[in-house]
């Protein structure tokens, strides 16, 4: 199994969906450790494209060493994955104003 260090390669807080790519060409046989020990923080744009880089791959993946924060992002990442997203579909009153004062008496109400 190789051991890729994520901090090594992409530092502590990992930001950009594009960052994947280097952890991509580090990826060379069937079984694969993430070592993610020192790592604050990655964004939800990176953990999705990890997620979907994984799922892609016919390689197996291992992820260690995650604290609470890349761990949760990871999960939530996860669960919008294999549940989908739900939307709701709420009902929206427009409103039209013709004039300054007509907009501001609309805002008071809130």
């Amino acid at each position: 199994m190789k051991n890729i260090r994520i901090k090594e390669i992409l530092g502590n807080k990992i930001i950009l969906r594009s960052s994947i790519s280097h952890i991509a060409e580090r990826v060379d046989n069937d079984t694969c450790c993430l070592d993610f020990n020192g790592v604050e923080f990655i964004s939800r744009s990176f953990a999705d494209e990890l997620y979907s880089f994984i799922e892609k791959g016919n390689i197996s993946f291992e992820i260690t060493n995650t604290n609470e924060v890349v761990s949760a992002i990871m999960q939530a990442v996860e669960h919008t994955h294999t549940q989908g997203r739900k939307r709701t579909q709420e009902s929206i009153t427009i409103s039209k104003a013709s004039t300054k004062q007509d907009l501001l008496e609309f805002l008071s109400t809130f």
